[in-house]
């Protein structure tokens, strides 16, 4: 991975390990960007005049990069705002099951529709309590991050591909934004309804995109609310609406879509199945070592499962520390949390355990 990190200057000066919070712009694609801007600078509307077919192209990449019909592929600025029209699509009568503790942007627009709702604790052992939970209460739809922004918990995919199969009429929705340019998806096969993902994160896509993907068994269970001109490419005639218009009311931003797919396809080049080993293997370093020096969340060494990425033990006040050491990371409730990604290295993950090291003694 060593000359792929040198697509990203940013290494060169910090000690980078939050991809969790905001994924890092690569050279090649701020170049890519810089084309685009001046195509739109001497082309004005007459380099508009593509768009369909530009955001055509895109949904086709994503739909490679998941493993899902280009045709179910929607493109949306966040997970938010998918999520939102996702659920004014539902039936007051839904009945929700969702972690507590996850990702708020989940929760709050369940909760502010006043949708029924059971919840199950974010613990090592959530998938036993995701399964009672199906017995006792019979959801309707059962929405969760596939891995919690919090702490790094990765849930199951074996296990909902199985409890989907048993539950074939419950809507399955996942949040994918910690976890999709992880490590290999195939959405097609995963048990899943609807994914979103925005692309800020771990996709290197940077802000105002995100993308939605769907099965066939959503598409007949949604009916979708929100349209726009857009939604049908400008034709007057409704009927020939496709199911993702409803999802794309108004108009795409072509930069950031085309940075989106770009990231996607360098992702590929790269492997994705190469950056899990990657990072895995990196992360089990920091995982053994904090685990040692007793830093790890209760939760994460429960799980006993390395995850890119890890919630450490700290204030502020260490924060504070690591940033004068150029470590860059997140402080969330009373925790610090860790993200590595492929441009990480043992080197850096030997620089945070000496940081930390230093500061306890």
């Amino acid at each position: 991975m060593k000359n792929f990190r040198n697509d990203f200057p940013l290494t060169a000066q910090y000690t980078y390990l939050n991809t969790a919070g905001t994924g890092l712009m690569g050279e090649p694609l701020m170049d890519w960007r810089q084309e685009h801007d001046l195509d739109y600078l001497i082309g004005g509307s007459m380099y508009r005049e593509k768009q369909h077919s530009f955001i055509n192209e895109v949904r086709k990449t994503v739909g490679v990069f998941v493993n899902a019909p280009a045709s179910n592929i929607a493109l949306v600025p966040n997970f938010t705002i998918g999520w939102n029209m996702v659920l004014d699509g539902l039936s007051s009568d839904d009945s929700f099951l969702m972690i507590s503790g996850d990702y708020p942007s989940i929760l709050w627009p369940v909760e502010k529709r006043g949708f029924q709702c059971s919840y199950i604790e974010m613990t090592s052992e959530m998938e036993d309590q995701i399964a009672i939970s199906f017995q006792n209460n019979k959801p309707s739809v059962f929405v969760f991050s596939i891995v919690q922004y919090s702490n790094g918990l990765k849930i199951n995919l074996d296990f909902i591909k199985k409890l989907k199969a048993k539950n074939p009429n419950v809507l399955f929705v996942a949040d994918g934004t910690q976890f999709i340019g992880t490590a290999p998806f195939d959405f097609s096969d995963a048990g899943i309804d609807i994914v979103i993902s925005s692309a800020y994160k771990w996709l290197l896509g940077g802000y105002g995109c995100a993308f939605m993907a769907f099965s066939e068994f959503s598409k007949s269970k949604l009916i979708p609310k929100t349209i726009g001109f857009n939604s049908n490419k400008y034709n007057p005639d409704t009927s020939l609406l496709p199911f993702t218009g409803y999802f794309e009311p108004g108009h795409h931003d072509m930069l950031a879509f085309g940075s989106m797919a770009f990231s996607m396809k360098y992702l590929m080049r790269i492997g994705l199945d190469k950056i899990y080993e990657y990072v895995y293997s990196i992360s089990k370093r920091a995982f053994e070592v904090l685990l040692e020096m007793d830093l790890l969340d209760d939760s994460i060494i429960e799980r006993g499962i390395p995850s890119h990425i890890l919630r450490i033990k700290g204030d502020q006040k260490l924060f504070e520390y690591l940033k004068g050491k150029n470590i860059v990371v997140t402080h969330r409730s009373n925790a610090i949390r860790v993200s590595v990604h492929f441009y990480n290295t043992e080197k850096e993950i030997n620089q945070l355990l000496d940081a930390l090291r230093k500061y306890f003694k």
